[in-house]
C-alpha cells in the first residue's frame, strides 16, 4: 500500500514543487486536466515507452495508447490480427482489445473536441527495423506454428507482411496520411523538421491548443526534453520509463544476431526509403546509412 501511495504522490509533488516555482502555471495545470491525451504511433515505435513515460508522470491523467484511430486503420488493425486471436492467442487478443477500445474511448470521450487542449504523440523509426522488430513482437506465434526462426524467416515476414498485410498496409505514407493528417489535421509535410533535433512539435493553425510531438527512436534520448516542450512544463518532470522493447525480452541475443546477419534487396530497400515523410524525418546520409546497413548485413 505504501509503495502504491508513494506511486501515485511522487509526481504530484514534482508538479506541485514546479507549479510553487512558477515553472509551471495554474493555467497549464488547468489544461492537462482537461484535455485529451493519446499516444498515436506506428507499432513498434517506442509508443508503450511514450505512454508509461507519461502516464507515469501525470497519473491523473488518463493517456491512451492506440495504433490506428481512423475506421479504415481501426479496420486493417483487427484483420491483420484475426488469424492469430483465431488461434487462441489471449495476450495479443487483450492488447488489441484494449487498442480499439481506447480508440473508440478517446472519440466518444471528447478527445478531440476543439474546445479543450489535444495532446497527442507520434514515434517514427527506420521502417525495416521497425519490421523485424514486429516479428519478433509476435515471436511466440512463430514458435509455435513450427517456423525456423532464422534471417531467413525474418526476412519473409518483413518483405511479405509487414508491409503489405499490416496495419501499415499500403506503406508508412498512408499510414501518416490516414492517421495523423486526415483524421487528427496535423500538416507535417509542409512544416519543416530538423533531423540533428529529432523532434518537432506541430499545431494546428485553426486550434493552436491542439499539439502534435513527432518524435524518432532513435532520438528516444531526447524524450523529457520533448515531452517537457510538448506539455510546456519542464523536462525534469519526465522519468523515462522504457516498456515492451526487444532487448529486454527473452529472444534479446536471437534478436541481436538477426539485425547484424539480415540483408535485403536493394529493390525492396529503395522502395521502402522512398517514403515521403522518411525522407522528412531522415537526413539523407542517415537514410544512405540504413540502406547500405541492411543491404550489406553490417552494423552502422
Amino acid at each position: 500500500m505504501k509503495k502504491l501511495i508513494k506511486k501515485l504522490v511522487a509526481p504530484l509533488l514534482r508538479i506541485y514543487k514546479s507549479y510553487r516555482s512558477n515553472d509551471v502555471s495554474h493555467v497549464a495545470v488547468k489544461e492537462l486536466y482537461f484535455g485529451g491525451h493519446v499516444v498515436l504511433s506506428l507499432p513498434k515505435c517506442g509508443g508503450s515507452t511514450l505512454h508509461h513515460t507519461i502516464q507515469e508522470t501525470f497519473p491523473f491523467l488518463f493517456v491512451y495508447h492506440i495504433h490506428a484511430l481512423s475506421p479504415k486503420g481501426m479496420e486493417k488493425f483487427i484483420s491483420e490480427n484475426a488469424e492469430l486471436i483465431d488461434k487462441g492467442y489471449h495476450d495479443l487478443a487483450k492488447a488489441i482489445e484494449g487498442h480499439l477500445i481506447g480508440a473508440a474511448r478517446f472519440k466518444l470521450g471528447g478527445g478531440m473536441n476543439e474546445s479543450n487542449s489535444l495532446y497527442v504523440v507520434s514515434g517514427i523509426r527506420d521502417p525495416v527495423a521497425l519490421g523485424i522488430s514486429q516479428f519478433f513482437q509476435n515471436f511466440k506465434h512463430h514458435i509455435n506454428s513450427g517456423d525456423n526462426i532464422d534471417t531467413k524467416r525474418v526476412h519473409e515476414f518483413v518483405v511479405h507482411n509487414v508491409f503489405k498485410k499490416s496495419v501499415m498496409k499500403g506503406g508508412i505514407d498512408e499510414w501518416f496520411k490516414e492517421e495523423i493528417e486526415d483524421a487528427l489535421g496535423f500538416d507535417l509535410l509542409g512544416q519543416p523538421f530538423d533531423p540533428n533535433i529529432g523532434f518537432r512539435i506541430y499545431k494546428k493553425s485553426q486550434h493552436i491548443n491542439h499539439k502534435l510531438l513527432l518524435l524518432r527512436l532513435e532520438s528516444f534520448d531526447r524524450i523529457s526534453e520533448a515531452l517537457g516542450e510538448l506539455y510546456e512544463v519542464p523536462a525534469q518532470l519526465f522519468r523515462v520509463v522504457n516498456a515492451n522493447t526487444s532487448e529486454e525480452k527473452g529472444y534479446k541475443e536471437l534478436y541481436k544476431r538477426v539485425l547484424g546477419e539480415i540483408q535485403f534487396e536493394r529493390e525492396f530497400l529503395d522502395d521502402i526509403y522512398s517514403s515521403k515523410y522518411i525522407r522528412k524525418f531522415y537526413s539523407e546520409i542517415e537514410i544512405n546509412r540504413m540502406l547500405e546497413r541492411w543491404a550489406h548485413g553490417v552494423g552502422y
